[in-house]
């Protein structure tokens, strides 16, 4: 509460169950600091039974984030807190498509422990252990180089998505 009263931050991140005072007691604190258009209010909780849109909408807090928190969610939630526009890789997911499509043959030989991992790795949106898994396997797995450099720049691109689809598309057609 001392920092926002000094100076106003872009917006706050509140987990709901915090020491001393609640998530929601805070934001109540917040908005008599600072109204709804000069400071966004996004929670963040593990229990998604605390989502309350009706307490939201009363403190008129921009958002809900469930944990664990998925990088792609949070850019979402900012991205309306915040009225952006991320500005996004030059290279268009199209050519990234057609990246993966000349990689498929190459991926087919991907150990299934590696595929899991990195399914994982994409599900939960943690793009820095996934792009570090996907560099240390293009040192180990030079064979599968095509395969892992198409993965590489969807998670350079932040597309989680089209990691997930990608390698279970490449399962898909190993399995046939």
């Amino acid at each position: 509460m001392e920092i926002v009263e000094r100076e106003v931050p872009d917006a706050v991140l509140l987990d709901i169950t915090m020491d001393d005072l609640d998530g929601w007691q805070t934001a109540a604190l917040l908005r008599k600091l600072h109204p709804a258009d000069s400071l966004p209010i996004v929670f963040v909780s593990a229990n998604l039974f605390d989502q309350r849109p009706d307490r939201i909408t009363q403190l008129q807090c921009q958002g809900f984030i469930g944990k664990p928190v998925l990088e792609s969610e949070l850019l979402d939630a900012l991205e309306r807190a915040l009225q952006l526009e991320w500005v996004r890789s030059n290279t268009p997911l199209v050519a990234l498509h057609g990246v993966a499509a000349m990689a498929v043959a190459d991926a087919v030989g991907l150990p299934e422990t590696l595929r899991e991992e990195l399914l994982r790795l994409a599900g939960q949106g943690n793009a820095s252990a996934l792009r570090e898994r996907l560099r240390v396997a293009a040192r180990e797995l030079p064979a599968q180089a095509g395969a892992l450099a198409a993965l590489q720049a969807r998670a350079d691109a932040f597309d989680f998505a089209g990691v997930m689809t990608q390698l279970r598309e490449d399962e898909d057609v190993a399995s046939a």
